[in-house]
């Protein structure tokens, strides 16, 4: 299994790995203030001195081998927090935490956590729109291009009308 190494600059501090349209996160450096989500690393998610949690969000760590609280994490009273060692099919099944309409572990499971990407985003650009992508089946950090299942048709604005799933032979 070859991985491509990509550093990411977010305000959470990312360092991703990227492969076959899954995203994993490698350690994960949370700063202040972490917004509600689920927030995944396939090594380690690190709290930094200054990271808290306001009152009102709701907030999972999930992390394959550690989670750190360093001195001065602070999560307030009136939110929820949650760490747990796992990956994103230990995410309760119907969890969604930022009420987008895509479920939790799916959001892990390509975007590393529920917060980089939306449904109404299109984060390959292929066209189609996460919450499309997620009632297809299909990746949504992978371009479809006509041919491989799913074929689409555009207007002569360039806009998409139609999106037919192709049956394999």
């Amino acid at each position: 299994m070859k991985l491509c190494k990509l550093l990411v600059k977010v305000s959470l501090g990312l360092c991703l790995f990227f492969q076959a349209g899954e995203v994993l996160a490698e350690d994960l450096y949370l700063e202040q203030p972490v917004p509600s989500g689920v927030f995944s690393a396939g090594n380690a998610i690190i709290a930094q001195n200054n990271c808290t949690i306001a009152a009102g969000n709701d907030v999972l760590l999930l992390a394959g081998q550690e989670v750190v609280l360093k001195a001065g994490f602070h999560a307030a009273a009136g939110s929820e927090f949650k760490a747990m060692i796992g990956g994103y099919g230990d995410i309760p099944e119907d969890s969604d935490i930022d009420s987008d309409a895509l479920l939790d572990w799916w959001e892990v499971k390509y975007f590393s956590d529920t917060v980089s990407s939306s449904s109404g985003s299109d984060y390959d650009g292929d066209g189609v729109v996460n919450s499309m992508e997620y009632r297809l089946g299909t990746n949504p950090a992978i371009v479809d291009l006509p041919g491989t299942g799913i074929h689409y048709e555009y207007d002569a604005l360039g806009r998409l009308i139609k999106i037919t799933r192709i049956p394999a032979q």
